[in-house]
């Protein structure tokens, strides 16, 4: 029998006993054209699903392609939304998907968005790195300043999202597909699997930024989920300006 943590995961077309054998298998059913087979073979060499249209994704569940529509077009449905209290104080909105979108988007995180490797100046949600190592980067550096950014996860947008899932090499229709299949109301929401690396991934391009400013102020940058920490031997104040 399988048990919950073994469906979770699963691996690419389990069914089948090679995955270069599901790759024509998926060419055969699917009828993929040339350049659809072409793709296909390019994403299987770079160790991703082969997501070469939107047909791909519900065949390799064995559900209809109407049920993924159903949960893109309709994703609120397939969601449970409580409240939790927050350590300093307030309430946090908690948006659960349910079982099975759940399990789609434990799929997507394992074989899709951990394949990308955070700057190892990002210790939040990745494997092998801890609140301890983002301790470690600002040891013995003197003054310490700690930025929160508000709503982190609601604040990165659907088009941020497909964006991600097409810089992995996907066709725009499978990216928007994955990219309906992660959001809620059009954001990334609070609780669900994918989150955490899809905001990773997001921010790359500010953890780059904010590494080279900190170098600017001789200083040290690590960013922990949505703590930005900045240390070094100067006091930080409004009187740092990038050079």
């Amino acid at each position: 029998m399988i048990g919950k943590d073994t469906m979770y995961s699963l691996p690419l077309l389990v069914s089948f006993p090679r995955q270069q054998e599901s790759v024509e298998i998926i060419k055969e059913e699917l009828g993929l054209d040339q350049r659809e087979s072409d793709l296909a073979n390019e994403l299987f060499e770079k160790g991703l699903p082969v997501l070469a249209s939107p047909e791909c994704l519900p065949y390799m569940f064995g559900i209809s392609h109407r049920l993924i529509g159903l949960m893109e077009a309709k994703t609120h449905l397939f969601y449970r939304i409580y409240t939790v209290g927050k350590v300093g104080g307030g309430l946090r909105e908690i948006q659960a998907p349910r079982r099975f979108l759940k399990i789609i988007q434990t799929w997507i995180n394992e074989y899709i968005c951990t394949k990308a490797s955070p700057p190892e100046c990002v210790t939040g949600f990745v494997r092998g790195r801890s609140i301890f190592d983002n301790a470690r980067v600002h040891a013995g550096g003197g003054n310490l300043m700690v930025v929160d950014i508000e709503d982190f996860f609601p604040s990165i947008t659907f088009e941020k999202v497909e964006r991600v899932f097409a810089s992995f090499g996907f066709p725009p229709g499978v990216a928007r597909q994955l990219a309906a299949l992660c959001c809620l109301h059009n954001r990334l929401p609070q609780g669900a699997p994918t989150s955490p690396a899809i905001a990773n991934l997001v921010c790359k391009p500010l953890d780059e930024k904010l590494l080279e400013l900190a170098k600017d102020w001789g200083a040290k940058y690590s960013r922990y989920a949505d703590d930005l920490s900045f240390s070094g031997p100067v006091r930080f104040d409004n009187t740092h300006k990038s050079s």
